[in-house]
Parts: C-alpha cells; sequence; structure tokens
C-alpha cells in the first residue's frame, strides 16, 4: 500500500464522571485514554455551552493524558 493511511482514532474520557459540574472560575481536572494507529499530536478540551457556543479550554500535546482546565465566566 502506498501513500497515507489516515485510520480513525480512539478516545475514552476517564474523568470527569457522568454529569460533573464546575461553576464559573473554578478548575475542573480532565482525563482521557487515546490511542491511534497513525499517531496522536495534539488534544483539545472543549466546552459546548447551552446556548450553543463552543469555548476551546485547553490545546495540549498528544503524549499527554490529563489537563486542568479552568471554567470561563459568562
Amino acid at each position: 500500500m502506498l501513500g497515507r493511511v489516515d485510520r480513525p482514532p480512539s478516545l475514552t474520557v476517564l474523568s470527569p464522571l457522568g454529569f460533573a459540574s464546575a461553576a464559573a472560575g473554578e478548575s475542573l481536572d480532565v482525563s482521557w485514554r487515546a490511542s491511534d494507529p497513525d499517531q496522536v499530536t495534539t488534544f483539545e478540551v472543549w466546552l459546548d455551552g447551552a446556548e450553543g457556543f463552543a469555548v476551546r479550554l485547553a490545546r495540549v500535546p498528544g503524549a499527554e493524558s490529563m489537563t486542568r482546565v479552568g471554567m470561563p465566566c459568562p
């Protein structure tokens, strides 16, 4: 086979579990297990708001498996 093969990654969120919550200004630890047959280069943690907005909370190197994020103020 020649050329680049882009196979899908696998991601499991380890924490927070379920319906965890954090108030504006608080910190929240986020951890995961991920693999990609090709390579994991970067992770991004996003917050999807109830009003349809999305905010990137963190961008970390692909070798990481945890980060602490701060909840934004409204």
